[in-house]
């Protein structure tokens, strides 16, 4: 990572770089002379696609890949393999080539989609019929999704919209289509998902200051508020919607609730981050702006999200060790 600012003060740009380090001969604070060679721009073949096109989930790197030649933008849930990050991409090692088209604005909208739909998805990704939890079908494969059988039985052509669900018999692959229809949320549901949001603040800040004490005490808080939402306020699929990310919200916290392990911590941090990020794009909040913020660092490196009160990045991932490390992904008024 190369940061963009330029020091005032000492006219310095600071670069972070992984090494190796056997016999522990580089030290903290030491000063070094070294020279790094980036192999990624000395490589003009690679493949790269923007960050805003890539879902994580754990582990997984997922992105939704266009499937060619239908009426109406239909999109196929694709677990892809990445390598480094460049700047604003990074490096794809496998699973998208050369000429596939891929969604790179609005990913979380078709991902509801599909776990309205009931197909895979980032929260669901049923792979009953993957092998070591890859995909089959290939990097080539647009037209399937893993877990799907590709046979000759007839699928579903699934149309969502947020209001009403059409399926009809189909021999061609499942598909997804997104329409921008918004539904109607009782402002009184609006208001308790914002005190939710008001007590996560706290719960992030204490993240920020490594207090794994603090931590268990705020989002005790944050179950609090959540246990006050009213979900009978919600109607239809809304409803369902807001029970299934519930229930993730509620596991995560109160796994925080429970341990003291602050690596533990931050790792269901990252996990409540991405359900609660879903739960503001769906629901929305009242009179808040706030600043959705990323880390590629984060969590063993494969990247996490936070939400900030502030445009200042304060990275509750690894707190005074990297305070600054991070960007705004996302900024969400309301």
């Amino acid at each position: 990572f190369i940061d963009p600012i330029i020091d005032p003060k000492t006219r310095i740009a600071q670069v972070r770089v992984e090494v190796q380090n056997p016999g522990l001969e580089l030290k903290p604070e030491m000063f070094v002379n070294g020279l790094i060679i980036s192999s990624i721009a000395g490589n003009k073949k690679d493949l790269m696609i923007p960050k805003t096109a890539i879902l994580w989930t754990g582990k997984r790197a997922v992105v939704y890949v266009k499937v060619p030649e239908r009426k109406q933008p239909t999109f196929m849930y694709r677990e892809i393999e990445l390598g480094p990050v460049a700047g604003e991409f990074y490096v794809v090692n496998g699973g998208l080539k050369e000429g596939e088209e891929i969604a790179v604005n609005g990913v979380f909208k078709i991902d509801a989609a599909a776990q309205l739909a009931g197909k895979p998805s980032m929260m669901n990704p049923s792979f009953a019929n993957a092998s070591n939890g890859k995909p089959s079908g290939g990097a080539g494969s647009a037209g399937s999704m893993p877990g799907m059988d590709m046979g000759n039985k007839p699928t579903k052509e699934i149309r969502v919209t947020t209001e009403t669900r059409q399926v009809k018999d189909s021999k061609e692959s499942d598909k997804v289509y997104i329409e921008s229809k918004k539904p109607e949320i009782n402002p009184q549901f609006r208001q308790q998902l914002t005190d939710v949001y008001k007590a996560y603040l706290p719960m992030k800040n204490a993240f920020v200051h490594s207090d794994a004490k603090e931590i268990a005490e705020t989002a005790l808080k944050v179950v609090k508020m959540l246990n006050n939402v009213n979900m009978e306020l919600l109607n239809g699929q809304m409803h369902t919607v807001w029970m299934n990310q519930l229930k993730k919200l509620d596991e995560s916290l109160k796994k925080m609730s429970q341990t003291t392990d602050i690596a533990q911590l931050r790792e269901t941090f990252a996990t409540f981050n991405l359900t609660f990020y879903q739960s503001i794009k769906d629901f929305g909040l009242e009179d808040i702006t706030t600043y959705y913020q990323f880390c590629p660092m984060a969590v063993e490196q494969k990247g996490a999200y936070w939400f900030s009160e502030i445009k200042e990045i304060k990275n509750p991932y690894f707190g005074d060790a990297m305070l600054t490390c991070g960007e705004t992904s996302e900024t969400l008024k309301y």
